[in-house]
């Protein structure tokens, strides 16, 4: 009965009181993102592409309970320049930076057209943005994008095969 009444004990010394202490982590809650493929020459009812950029809001958890500081956003290879504009965080003085409290979470706006240019080149966009933080898991979490523009008229067969390992380091070339 000792033996038992011990292990009880022990068992439950650690399950109740303080919270452990963990240090800030950061998740997005996809990646990589496909935006999939779009026709060079798309019909101006699409809600996206033509001049009018397609919209993703990435959610970026904080696994911690320390408070994750992002200190910077960096959009590498977007040689086509589809990203439109640089992505921010809605509601900050400073659109680049933010912070996510213990447990939290916060959205990322990205702005994307296909190819660039209206018309598209054909081709495919791959797009590395990298979120620079106090992150204990990503100070410098990569953020893979891509899409396609295709000849032609759009087809619900065309699918994006991006190769997000080649991206080149440049950016951005007007």
């Amino acid at each position: 009965m000792k033996e038992t009444l011990f292990f009880a004990t022990a068992l439950f010394a650690g399950c109740g009181g303080e919270e452990e202490n963990l240090p800030p982590k950061i998740a997005p809650t996809q990646n990589p993102i496909n935006f999939n493929a779009f026709a060079a020459n798309p019909d101006p009812q699409d809600p996206c592409g033509g001049e009018r950029p397609c919209f993703y809001d990435l959610q970026l958890v904080n696994d911690g309970n320390q408070t994750v500081e992002i200190t910077g956003i960096e959009v590498k290879g977007d040689v086509r320049c589809a990203i439109q504009g640089m992505p921010y965080f809605e509601g900050d003085e400073r659109p680049q930076t933010a912070t996510i409290e213990g447990h939290g979470q916060i959205f990322l706006h990205i702005d994307y057209l296909p190819g660039g240019a209206t018309p598209a080149p054909v081709g495919v966009d791959q797009i590395d943005l990298v979120i620079s933080s106090n992150a204990s898991d990503y100070p410098q979490l990569r953020i893979s994008i891509c899409g396609c523009v295709n000849d032609g008229e759009w087809s619900s067969s065309w699918r994006c095969e991006c190769n997000l390992n080649e991206v080149p380091a440049q950016g951005c070339q007007q």
